[in-house]
């Protein structure tokens, strides 16, 4: 595992990663009111400012976000943004210039009305994913403090149209998600325990009457360390997840300083990066440290490098 040597701008917080789309891209990087390319050795501002928060749409130096979480490719030129401090879903599109519009919601009006794009309403749009099962729509996870609830919003990626799914949950939900490509059941952390939560995709999808709470697959709502079975394994602050194969788990936990590994069909815990330390030794996988990791990808071309992010560095694990 090496730290990369990416000149990122002082004082700014790296909230989310994914792998860039358009051909010899690296990666694509959110920073606390701003997205950009980089890699190893280079970073570039796409649009947004690291320091000034705010609402603005047209070209690169004009466009302005606040706080936004995560994005989404749809395709090389084209991202959607959660810009979660402005209510809304964002449009970046990148060709022969760089433009920002808005793709859904009405940025700075926060409710949770659906409708076609410029009816529809959100109250802190999180974080976004394309349903497996239904790709033609995103699974936006919506989180209304005031109601102290989050809602799971199903957005046409192509019109911007939102209908909520038709059952309610409570604030423990998630704030990040992956999604089994078999069984199309949602994986997810919160930010109210350190377990990591299974909601069936039935159970997304069914008519409630009352509030559902997702289950708890491991973990607990207390906070801690421990390797090995569903009955003792523990996290800290569990961020970002993914599955690297139909049966693994991959999990960013930050409160540990370590990327961690869940086997669904033995139900056990390992860590990758088990030195648990804040400091960095540029070190093999068994006692490297990592940082507070909030967010990563695996490559899917090359030779599969893991990118991993804390709030400020990027890593790079080779060939994992």
């Amino acid at each position: 595992m090496t730290k990369a040597q990416t000149p990122f701008p002082a004082g700014m917080e790296i909230t989310f990663i994914q792998e860039d789309l358009k051909p010899g891209g690296e990666s694509l990087i959110l920073g606390t009111h701003i997205i950009g390319e980089a890699g190893v050795s280079h970073w570039t501002p796409l649009a947004g400012s690291v320091s000034e928060a705010g609402f603005a749409n047209g070209d690169a130096q004009a466009t302005r976000f606040n706080n936004p979480k995560s994005f989404l490719q749809l395709d090389e030129t084209r991202i959607i943004i959660a810009d979660t401090g402005n209510y809304c879903l964002r449009l970046l599109t990148r060709a022969s210039a760089i433009t920002t519009t808005t793709f859904s919601g009405n940025c700075g009006t926060r409710d949770g009305t659906d409708g076609d794009s410029q009816t529809a309403r959100f109250y802190y749009p999180w974080y976004l994913a394309v349903d497996i099962k239904s790709p033609d729509y995103l699974i936006v996870l919506d989180f209304d403090d005031g109601g102290d609830m989050t809602y799971f919003r199903k957005v046409d990626k192509n019109t911007g149209e939102t209908t909520a799914y038709p059952s309610m949950y409570p604030s423990r939900p998630f704030r990040y998600f992956t999604q089994h490509r078999l069984t199309f059941d949602l994986y997810g952390t919160t930010t109210t325990t350190s377990a990591i939560n299974l909601l069936s995709y039935d159970k997304l999808n069914a008519a409630a009457t009352s509030q559902l709470l997702p289950d708890i697959v491991v973990g607990d709502s207390q906070a801690g360390f421990q390797d090995g079975d569903n009955n003792i394994a523990l996290f800290s602050d569990p961020k970002q997840l993914s599955f690297i194969d139909d049966d693994t788990l991959l999990i960013a936990d930050e409160g540990n300083n370590r990327l961690r590994m869940y086997e669904i069909s033995t139900q056990t815990s390992s860590s990758i990066c088990d030195g648990g330390s804040s400091g960095f030794p540029d070190a093999g996988l068994g006692d490297c440290n990592i940082n507070k990791p909030v967010s990563f990808y695996m490559q899917h071309c090359g030779d599969g490098d893991l990118y991993v992010v804390t709030h400020s560095e990027l890593y790079v694990i080779k060939g994992k």
